[in-house]
């Protein structure tokens, strides 16, 4: 019972962390870094606000299942080991090709940020 204890409070510790991630990334105006060493530029992403909603939702989701395996252990320790597997090593590559069709999604093309220039540029114009 003590080491499904640990393994639960581990485990839901580990959670809450990747859904404060979550959270944060809801709430921030400047879009939320994935890769280590990276900055995204607000001028690199077309809509920020759904480009970190889409980024929270996936720490969010990651983060439950750790708190899922929590709970399940605390009742089922080996249930909750196979649902904390899942979700650490495979779950972490879904992470990766998650986060890689939401920067694809929702990142500038070349030939958008042209035609960006030209349209601020033409509105610009127009107001002067």
């Amino acid at each position: 019972m003590g080491d499904a204890l640990v393994f639960s409070i581990i485990a839901c510790i580990c959670g809450g962390i990747f859904e404060a991630i979550g959270v944060t990334a809801f709430k921030l105006d400047h879009p939320i870094h994935f890769w280590s060493g990276t900055v995204i530029k607000s001028e690199e992403i077309t809509d920020i606000k759904a480009y970190n909603r889409a980024n929270g939702w996936m720490w969010v989701i990651y983060g439950a299942c750790y708190i899922l395996a929590g709970i399940v252990a605390f009742y089922k320790m080996a249930y909750g080991g196979v649902i904390l597997g899942v979700s650490a090593m495979p779950g972490m590559f879904v992470l990766m090709g998650t986060y890689v069709s939401i920067e694809k999604k929702y990142r500038v093309k070349k030939a958008e940020t042209i035609e960006e220039k030209l349209r601020r540029q033409m509105k610009d114009d127009a107001f002067k």
